[in-house]
């Protein structure tokens, strides 16, 4: 799949962007709250790296999607800056951005459908009252959980 010029420069500004918000320092971290953000920084460093190559490359959208694929699998197997676990963070904030960009995704499904493809089904809580008749109290309610696919998230 190819990118328009006006996708690919939009996309690099997108990039720019969110390489003005780095600063790495070289020194240290003397507690664990700047080793963290330390971490966070160097992932978003790492993957502004990636988009730029895959930007240059001859299929970016496909390139892309491998990316977001791989980096789904990786942060959820090794590390704590996944989507799931750290969903607000710069990185991947980017990410999201750049699917909504590139791809040009419209729906919830979609997006999740590329930055966390491992995902075919969401679990949602769905309560109702155990006596209709009776007012919403704790001890008249019923909880269940529904499978739902992930096409269902608009």
């Amino acid at each position: 799949m190819t990118l328009n010029k006006k996708r690919a420069k939009k996309a690099r500004a997108l990039l720019n962007k969110y390489k003005q918000g780095l600063r790495l320092e070289p020194q240290l971290a003397e507690h664990f709250a700047e080793l963290k953000r330390r971490l966070i920084q160097q992932d978003l460093e790492e993957a502004i790296n990636q988009l730029e190559i895959i930007l240059k490359n001859q299929n970016p959208l496909d390139a892309f999607k491998k990316i977001c694929s791989l980096r789904a699998k990786e942060l959820k197997q090794y590390s704590s800056l996944g989507f799931a676990e750290m969903n607000q963070s710069d990185c991947n904030r980017l990410f999201w951005e750049m699917t909504t960009l590139l791809l040009e995704t419209t729906t919830m499904s979609q997006q999740l459908a590329v930055l966390m493809p491992h995902i075919r089904e969401i679990i949602t809580p769905f309560v109702t009252r155990i006596d209709a008749a009776k007012p919403w109290s704790r001890r008249n309610l019923c909880v269940t959980l529904e499978k739902k696919p992930i096409e269902s998230l608009t």
